[in-house]
């Protein structure tokens, strides 16, 4: 389990706490522990962006130690061993 969550909604819980959608809450406050609904640990529900999820470029993933990768020249492309 997460150690922090986000609270999803806004609310007036008591005379002294309000509850602001997109706050911190550690996950063992006792608010948290008894309304769990009201908050999440996703934290991509508040991620910002400046373009959306969809039209982010998709990054091949580095290659590891040992893998084969393709090393272009002028004349080949040949592959090798990097280890």
């Amino acid at each position: 389990m997460s150690r922090y969550v986000i609270a999803m909604m806004s609310s007036n819980v008591t005379e002294t706490v309000y509850l602001r959608a997109g706050e911190v809450w550690a996950a063992d406050d006792p608010l948290v522990v008894a309304h769990p609904e009201w908050f999440s640990a996703d934290l991509e529900l508040v991620a910002r962006r400046t373009v959306p999820r969809a039209e982010l470029p998709q990054v091949e993933p580095k290659r590891g130690p040992g893998r084969p990768r393709k090393i272009e020249t002028a004349d080949r492309e040949q592959e090798y061993e990097i280890a």
